[in-house]
């Protein structure tokens, strides 16, 4: 079985399968967005379908595409030796499209509904890699068109767990969302700018001052501590400050380049 490489992904589409329209287009590495080629892959993509065929090189790239009843799900990569694993996940994305919309809600002309179902691509595809070890921050990111419908919904209630406080481990065993989803959905925010990754301390850490520069943080007993031998469960017990208040400077060292783990 492959395995996949999700930065050889470019570009997922979901097209109506009687007209070619884009119903969802979402970028990964690009997004496809001249009507004619479009328009173009989707006679392409046609042809090989009635064929019996389900991959095909187009524009330097390698698509490969499912289609069902009323819709197609197409692909485009970069260089990938074997594609079963894509391919089997883009029947899944498939299967979920088409058991929740029908025919006739592809010809109402109105695509926002559609844009919710970026999670169904989102589920198999994530954008990105997620270490469940790290910690996500919110930040101020660019706006997207995705935010819609559940899935704004699931955004909004992610974000508010990206404190910084967990790990994408914690917030798994606390929010009643599955784990493809919440992986995906950070990938996506973390993308656009929404939410940012750190590791947390662990006591078993060993941190060691890096940079001497002017250090905005007054606390020299905590600063002198990390000298690269003792771990921070024992610089938390040298030091004259409350646990909580040496994790939240020594994170801020850190964020700051001040510090940094030794086994980076």
């Amino acid at each position: 079985m492959s395995q996949i490489d999700l930065t050889t992904i470019r570009h997922i589409l979901i097209m109506n399968k009687e007209g070619g329209e884009p119903l969802l287009n979402l970028p990964y590495q690009e997004m496809i967005t001249d009507p004619a080629l479009i328009s173009a892959l989707f006679r392409a993509v046609m042809d090989f379908l009635g064929q019996g065929l389900r991959q095909i090189a187009w524009q330097n790239k390698r698509y490969i595409f499912e289609g069902g009843e009323f819709s197609i799900v197409v692909a485009g990569l970069g260089k990938v030796d074997d594609v079963t694993n894509y391919q089997d996940k883009l029947k899944i994305i498939l299967d979920d499209f088409e058991k929740k919309h029908s025919r006739k809600t592809l010809t109402m002309g109105d695509m926002r509904p559609f844009k919710e179902d970026a999670l169904f691509i989102l589920r198999q595809f994530p954008m990105g890699d997620i270490d469940l070890d790290y910690s996500p921050v919110a930040t101020r990111g660019r706006e997207f068109n995705w935010r819609v419908g559940v899935l704004d919904e699931k955004i909004e209630r992610l974000l508010k767990f990206a404190d910084g406080k967990r790990s994408v481990r914690q917030i798994l065993d606390s929010i009643p969302i599955p784990e493809n989803e919440v992986l995906g959905i950070f990938s996506i925010l973390h993308r656009y700018g929404w939410v940012k990754f750190r590791r947390l301390i662990r006591d078993d850490d060993i941190l060691i001052l890096q940079k001497r520069g002017d250090i905005s943080i007054e606390a020299p007993d905590l600063i002198k501590s990390f000298d690269g031998v003792k771990t921070f469960r024992e610089v938390k017990e040298a030091v004259p400050y409350e646990p909580s208040v040496t994790v939240f400077l020594t994170s801020k060292l850190v964020e700051s380049g001040h510090l940094k783990f030794l086994d980076n």
